[in-house]
């Protein structure tokens, strides 16, 4: 993961080692002389309305998780959050239908994101879905992962990149028509 993170950003890593000593890595970035002002994630852009929306977060990374988590509720989300496949299904089926979206990571142990993502549609075919990877083979060996109601979200990103994308998948639902009873 820390390798795919460095290597997506143009940096290096380099690693001593000595016996009875210990190790170092040390992480190495490109430098730029141009300051780079982080967007508010809260702010809405011109063209995409927030949608108020409950969503379920599948990471087994806890940093990774508690990032999504912190700025999907600072923006307004209703969240849910699991560490795996399995206590996704569980937080999912008492409330299936309340959930719009699912932002999940696509390697996790056990079930991975294509499969929850899978298994969750069938309670609730409406449901949209962000995958989530920091494994740039991935994005290309996943072609079937973007269609309709889904993204794909390339780690590492900002918080503003990862409301935006919800935001924007959100936005682009179309509301189903109600069938009379």
């Amino acid at each position: 993961m820390v390798y795919g993170i460095v290597s997506q950003s143009g940096g290096r890593i380099e690693v001593e080692s000595e016996p009875g000593q210990g190790t170092t890595f040390a992480l190495y970035f490109p430098a730029t002389d141009d300051a780079v002002a982080e967007p508010d994630p809260v702010a809405r852009r011109g063209d995409v309305q927030r949608v108020p929306a409950r969503v379920l977060v599948v990471e087994d990374q806890p940093e990774v998780r508690q990032l999504a988590v912190t700025a999907l509720r600072r923006a307004g989300y209703d969240v849910a959050e699991a560490t795996d496949g399995d206590e996704a299904l569980a937080r999912f089926a008492p409330r299936a239908r309340d959930f719009a979206l699912l932002l999940t990571d696509v390697v996790m142990p056990g079930l991975n994101g294509q499969e929850l993502a899978t298994q969750l549609r069938g309670a609730n075919p409406a449901l949209l879905v962000v995958f989530m990877s920091g494994y740039e083979h991935q994005i290309l060996g996943h072609e079937e992962l973007a269609g309709p109601g889904a993204a794909f979200l390339a780690k590492p990103f900002t918080p503003a990149t990862l409301v935006r994308q919800i935001d924007e998948l959100l936005s682009s639902r179309r509301p189903a028509p109600h069938a009379m009873t």
